[in-house]
């Protein structure tokens, strides 16, 4: 995944992972903090570790910043163990 910045000053912020189980859906890095000068990215891997076969689960990754139109986005993460 990858977060860029499309304005025309600094996007600051952070991304996180919340989800009802610890540990199935982890940030690479595990932690993200957002200082993205104007025309930036900046990627990361969103890893999926089950700990159940057929079992569902669910997540969100949540990107928090200072951008005045959206300044939280969360984005649904779903999975199912194999």
């Amino acid at each position: 995944m990858s977060v860029s910045n499309a304005g025309a000053g600094t996007l600051t912020g952070s991304i996180s992972i919340e989800s009802s189980s610890a540990g199935i859906f982890t940030l690479i890095p595990r932690q993200i903090d957002l200082s993205l000068a104007a025309g930036a990215s900046k990627t990361f891997t969103v890893q999926f570790k089950p700990k159940r076969k057929r079992t569902s689960y669910t997540g969100a990754v949540i990107i928090t910043s200072n951008d005045p139109d959206e300044a939280t986005v969360e984005i649904p993460l779903t999975g199912t163990g194999m």
